[in-house]
């Protein structure tokens, strides 16, 4: 894939993935999962019998209240958390199985990138962004020291960054900058799966419409799947094309976002729009 020096996250390096994932092409697979965890009052089901496919280029938003499942999905998306029952693949290779060796832990990291609300949990206050962000570039891709500073000042840049940021540490930037150096930490390496969980919940609305933006830009340059987890109805709508709705661990209505909003099926959904007045719309650029 082509890429030009102003697009997102670039490097002037190949993709690390197979070429021949893109827009349409089945980056993920969720067949059938289902977590279960024990507790001191017996067996809890955080997710049941959940089915879901993600194509690259594509976007999937995933709504519904807390305790509804939608965070335990995203941890099965990137390996984080194991399913009791049922398979999770990217790009055809099953999650658990690339957790077993060290290249494939390394295949996994460059692959799948997981962003969450708590952007000050992304870094080590000992190090500065760009020492943050230079360290899986030079684990994972290779680069040499310059060749990852490059790399790290044009990401930061695309994200509305100046270079000066890159040397401060976390603590010294606003929670907007914060969440944007978050970001480009998951971007540098170019990975072919974002999974986004509350990314944009503590932020104002105006610097939310302008992380979302980034993120769909992304995606579109790169043929990258967007995995969209929130409990907010207006945000998730925004940024993605369709919508599943969970509930007690299960998925109780999915479709075009369009349709779900307008048409909505389940008396759950038709909550969850009440409870936002309705609103489709999202943050504005």
């Amino acid at each position: 894939m082509t890429t030009e020096a102003s697009e997102i996250g670039v490097g002037g390096t190949p993709d690390p993935v197979d070429p021949g994932a893109g827009p349409g092409y089945a980056l993920l697979q969720m067949q059938e999962v289902t977590r279960r965890f024990r507790t001191a009052h017996g067996v809890f089901t955080a997710v049941d019998r959940v089915s879901m496919e993600l194509d690259g280029g594509s976007a999937i938003g995933v709504v519904g209240e807390s305790g509804s499942g939608k965070s335990t999905l995203g941890r099965m998306a990137v390996g984080l958390d194991r399913p009791t029952t049922g398979t999770v693949s990217l790009n055809g290779r099953s999650v658990v199985g690339l957790a077993r060796s060290r290249a494939d832990r390394r295949y996994l990291r460059q692959t799948v990138q997981l962003i969450g609300q708590d952007s000050t949990s992304s870094f080590d206050p000992r190090l500065t962004v760009r020492q943050s962000l230079r360290l899986p570039l030079r684990r994972l891709r290779g680069m040499s020291t310059e060749e990852a500073d490059a790399t790290v000042d044009e990401t930061l840049t695309s994200l509305g960054l100046s270079a000066t940021h890159a040397d401060r540490s976390p603590g010294e930037l606003s929670g907007g900058q914060r969440q944007r150096a978050s970001l480009a930490r998951a971007l540098v390496v170019r990975p072919r799966l974002l999974v986004c969980d509350e990314v944009v919940s503590a932020l104002d609305v105006s610097v939310q419409g302008e992380v979302l933006n980034l993120l769909k830009e992304y995606c579109t340059t790169h043929g990258a799947g967007l995995l969209f987890i929130s409990h907010g109805l207006p945000a998730t709508a925004f940024a993605c094309r369709e919508l599943v709705v969970m509930r007690a661990g299960r998925i109780v209505e999915r479709g075009p976002t369009e349709q779900v909003l307008t048409e909505p099926g389940h008396g759950y959904t038709r909550q969850l729009i009440a409870a936002f007045g309705g609103r489709r719309d999202g943050p504005r650029p």
